[in-house]
């Protein structure tokens, strides 16, 4: 059974799950949704949906809610269900690796679909943050 429960970010709205499993959703426009799950200071977030500036917006709210929540060594974020991403989403995965380099740990980007990928290649990030 699922407890739902709200946050100080508008239209943001956090499934909490067993185990340490929750899932957010923007209800403004475009749609994207994170599951995260945590264990032993790792912190998977998976992302799924448009990571453009309203998702990238909001999706950065719940990173920051769920590191602080974890201070994990290990973070991985997977995008395989991103279906749109813009500069807003690589914003997003610089925060992250600035967040992780204060917290000691690591960044792994992973399962990034191909359009996500041309703009990743195009920025060089790859040179900064570990994507596989």
């Amino acid at each position: 059974m699922m407890e739902t429960g709200t946050t100080p970010c508008p239209g943001l709205i956090i499934h909490r799950g067993r185990e340490g499993q929750h899932k957010s959703d923007v209800k403004e426009g475009n749609t994207m949704e994170i599951l995260a799950k945590s264990a032993d200071r790792n912190l998977l977030l998976e992302l799924q949906g448009e990571l453009d500036h309203h998702g990238a917006r909001s999706a950065l709210q719940e990173l920051e809610m769920a590191l602080d929540a974890a201070l994990p060594r290990k973070l991985v974020l997977d995008l395989e269900g991103v279906t749109f991403m813009d500069s807003s989403g690589i914003a997003l995965i610089l925060r992250a690796q600035q967040h992780m380099q204060l917290l000691d740990g690591s960044l792994l980007v992973r399962n990034v679909p191909a359009q996500a990928r041309r703009v990743l290649d195009a920025a060089g990030i790859s040179r900064l943050v570990t994507i596989k």
